[in-house]
């Protein structure tokens, strides 16, 4: 993980703590699809999987004062492999498993994800260190900070319109290097 990575895991931990809503929606929109693929590529169940990550994240929301979160993606995707385990359990879609074959796919898919997370990682940040430098930190204030245009605005002196005109600069150009993972892009923190 950069040090960036994990710069952004201690924000989005330490928001939670404070069960800040905006970076709880933040976390929500950034891993919600992942967990969702990982717990369905399980279950073959659409709603279970819907119902586990759902599970995961109402937890999350009601224990985060008082969770010790080292690694969120870590503790995010074992939260769901626990509560897949727990419906496997249950019975509710035990008929769909012929044996236990489950929990060596499970354990190959979570090092696929952890390896398609990294090489996204490191593109998105190629992508991000070739924007001019101002332009790249306007992005980052806005994407990995959470902060508002006129919160950026008023920190670096600048005028709204140009931190509009920075964000949709930043954004273009990333939509352009990053065209062939388009269907990612909300999940990187592109609003």
């Amino acid at each position: 993980m950069t040090k960036l990575d994990l710069g952004v895991e201690r924000v989005h931990i330490d928001g939670l703590k404070r069960s800040d809503p905006a970076v709880f929606k933040a976390v929500y929109d950034f891993y919600w699809a992942r967990l969702y693929i990982s717990a369905f590529n399980l279950l073959r169940d659409k709603e279970q999987a819907e119902d586990v990550v759902q599970e995961v994240f109402s937890y999350l929301w009601n224990n985060a004062p008082t969770l010790e979160i080292k690694n969120l993606t870590a503790w995010l995707f074992t939260s769901v492999r626990y509560q897949v385990f727990n419906v496997i359990r249950s019975g509710k879609v035990r008929n769909k498993f012929e044996n236990l074959h489950v929990i060596e796919e499970f354990s190959s898919n979570i090092a696929e994800i952890k390896l398609d997370r990294e090489d996204i990682q490191r593109r998105l940040m190629a992508s991000l260190d070739e924007l001019p430098p101002r332009c790249k930190e306007i992005f980052l204030l806005s994407r990995f900070e959470y902060l508002s245009y006129k919160e950026i605005a008023e920190r670096l002196e600048l005028s709204e319109k140009t931190i509009e005109n920075q964000i949709g600069i930043a954004l273009k150009k990333l939509r352009i290097s990053l065209r062939d993972l388009a269907f990612l892009l909300p999940l990187l923190f592109l609003r």
